[in-house]
């Protein structure tokens, strides 16, 4: 098991995990059981598994959600039995509330900050991470979470993140989406290109 840097309470995950993206991409092949033979499975933000099975599959482990999506949470979460274990990824601390589910925080801007020292030895990933940052942009969770994963020394098969994707037109599979301005998700994607060319993720089309 691996511990991910700064998240509170510590949050141990395995040495390898499977990641499922939002991209549109992954309707166009039949993944579904693949990632369901995953020991552990990551999910973010509530994405809809019902109906896209063959392609998605259904299990998850964790649920990777944003600070307003854990807004939706604390208010639903007597309702929530499936899923049990989230992280919440926010710019700002946020006020905690009472409940029976697992809950873990990735908080601070300062936070994201560390991350991208930890590249220091890639200069041309640190120096990226860095521009994001520095421009008051956010990390978005899906991104954020596979560095700290990266940094954490967790082995990453992914699914439903399409690096070759328009993200000033970016497609979500299960539902319409209005792009915002609060990420760089083009830089984003850039800097999860140079991380496989150096063979630290693996990404299933």
């Amino acid at each position: 098991m691996k511990k991910l840097f700064y998240v509170k309470p510590s949050l141990h995950l395995p040495d390898t995990i499977a990641i499922v993206g939002p991209s549109k991409s992954i309707l166009k092949k039949k993944y579904g059981k693949k990632i369901e033979k995953s020991k552990f499975i990551v999910r973010f933000n509530f994405a809809k598994t019902k109906g896209f099975e063959k392609h998605t599959g259904s299990r998850t482990n964790l649920m990777v959600i944003n600070n307003h999506v854990y807004d939706f949470l604390k208010n639903k979460n007597k309702s929530l039995q499936k899923i049990k274990k989230y992280l919440v990824i926010s710019p700002f601390e946020l006020k905690k509330f009472r409940s029976n589910l697992s809950l873990y925080f990735f908080e601070k801007k300062k936070n994201q900050y560390l991350l991208a020292f930890k590249f220091a030895n890639h200069f041309g990933i640190f120096f990226s991470l860095l521009k994001i940052l520095i421009r008051r942009k956010t990390l978005s969770v899906g991104f954020c979470f596979i560095i700290l994963c990266i940094l954490s020394g967790i082995k990453l098969d992914i699914y439903g993140f399409d690096l070759n994707e328009d993200m000033r037109k970016r497609k979500h599979y299960f539902k319409k989406l209005k792009i915002g301005n609060v990420h760089d998700l083009v830089a984003e994607h850039s800097i999860l290109n140079r991380l496989k060319n150096h063979n630290l993720i693996n990404f299933n089309y």
